[in-house]
């Protein structure tokens, strides 16, 4: 057995990596099959219904136990991590946790192993626009031309399941097991919220870590950032054309509050910026998306309504967003307005265990691959592990530029080597679960 702490010993190796290369067209056909069950969380829940059962064929294929993750509606909307999608507007009045079909997946090996949990969504961003798409026919085609796999979903995140589930296939034929409890969160909802995942977490054993397979371009994530919507509500008075002053309409102060929000963005990108993997970050941490107000141009306006959405750093919490609100809506001069958050609103999420990432290094090594660290620039379900104890890595193939965009694509060779990363990490992390079990 190799003495070197970062390479894998090659007897070992070898047989596996071999397997793969030949087996090759199974994870693209299997990328494929999922993109074309067009999983979207918008439509009646048949997309979802569908890709989980591939999941399903697969992970029974490799001798998981599977199950459909169910929980009392009360009990989950009572949790503090669950999101109301249901208090979302007119589109999500009749929201579910129960609608869309989440897995868990478990391969017990010991109850006194250690277990890690590998996390992927199937649920994907709606396409409203396929006459948008370069070719009309690819947007939920999951064909393999080139170096790319096209469709919707291909970079976000079903490109990264397949490479999960193909990766377990080949270790699980080796000679050498896993000595480790493996669980296979295959969730939905995850593009909204995330109450996929917060069931399988609650109903599922704990982990000791988790890996998530979300577009990082085969980097390192430790930790992702927080999202929260916001809405300015400003007031004016409407008075007779003639007789109105400078800065009475409610469009006036809405502008007002819009350059105070300049100034929020620069505190905001500064604080993203201080945090470890996005010191050289050049995200945009606001965005206002939506104005209305006034009925006549002739007066001014009443009322007006802006809305937008933020980026917060990993440590900040929803109370220091909303404080940070305050405080840009309470300084000199006073506004007749208010600045509040609404809707969507993500905590971000820190992980320091190094165990996973060490493995995912030491596993990329023995394939000559350096593998980078970065901060995730979005926010993702690593705050529910991470926040329920469990410590977290983000790593998987693909691009978030990709992700929910006309055009979508994954990289044939890119998802490849993914699958190659995390075949030789789960044969590595058998000798970090050994250590940790004595």
């Amino acid at each position: 057995m190799s003495k070197e702490r970062g390479k894998l010993p090659k007897d070992r190796l070898n047989p596996i990596l071999t397997s793969m290369e030949r087996d090759r067209p199974h994870l693209e056909n299997l990328v494929g099959e999922l993109i074309r069950c067009y999983p979207t969380y918008i439509e009646d829940g048949s997309g979802i219904r569908a890709a989980q059962s591939i999941v399903r064929r697969e992970l029974t294929s490799l001798g998981f136990r599977v199950e459909e993750v169910h929980m009392p509606e009360d009990a989950i909307k009572n949790h503090q991590l669950y999101t109301h999608v249901e208090n979302w507007g007119p589109q999500f009045e009749n929201y579910s946790p129960e609608k869309h079909v989440t897995l868990l997946g478990e391969l017990h090996v010991d109850d006194n192993a250690p277990t890690l949990v590998l996390n992927g969504h199937v649920d994907v961003e709606p396409v409203f626009d396929p006459e948008a798409w370069k070719d009309p026919t690819l947007w939920k085609s999951g064909t393999a031309e080139g170096d790319k796999i096209h469709g919707r979903g291909a970079a976000d995140m079903l490109g990264g399941v397949a490479g999960m589930l193909f990766a377990l296939k080949h270790v699980l034929s080796s000679s050498e097991k896993p000595k480790f409890n493996i669980l296979f969160h295959s969730v939905a909802d995850e593009e909204i919220g995330g109450n996929g995942t917060l069931k399988a977490i609650l109903k599922g054993p704990k982990a000791d870590w988790a890996l998530i397979a979300e577009p990082t371009e085969l980097t390192i994530n430790q930790a992702s950032l927080g999202f929260h919507h916001f809405r300015a509500e400003t007031t004016g008075t409407p008075v007779h054309m003639s007789q109105a002053s400078e800065g009475q309409s409610a469009i006036d102060v809405a502008f007002d509050v819009y350059q105070r929000l300049n100034g929020l963005r620069r505190t905001l990108k500064k604080s993203i910026a201080s945090e470890p993997g996005y010191e050289n970050s050049d995200i945009n941490p606001l965005v206002t998306g939506r104005i209305a107000g006034g009925k006549d141009p002739a007066v001014p306006a009443e009322h007006t309504t802006l809305e937008g959405v933020l980026f917060s750093a990993p440590s900040q919490t929803r109370k220091d967003i909303q404080n940070l609100l305050d405080e840009t809506i309470a300084s000199d001069p006073p506004l007749n307005a208010s600045l509040t958050l609404s809707g969507m609103s993500f905590d971000g999420a820190i992980s320091s265990d190094r165990t996973v990432p060490d493995a995912l290094i030491r596993a990329a090594k023995s394939l000559n691959v350096s593998l980078e660290e970065r901060g995730f620039p979005s926010p993702c379900d690593m705050r529910l592990y991470t926040t329920t104890g469990t410590p977290t890595t983000i790593f998987g193939p693909g691009s978030l530029a990709q992700a929910h965009s006309t055009d979508e694509f994954t990289s044939r060779d890119g998802l490849f080597l993914f699958s190659q990363i995390i075949a030789n990490f789960l044969m590595d992390f058998s000798k970090t679960a050994e250590a940790n079990s004595k």
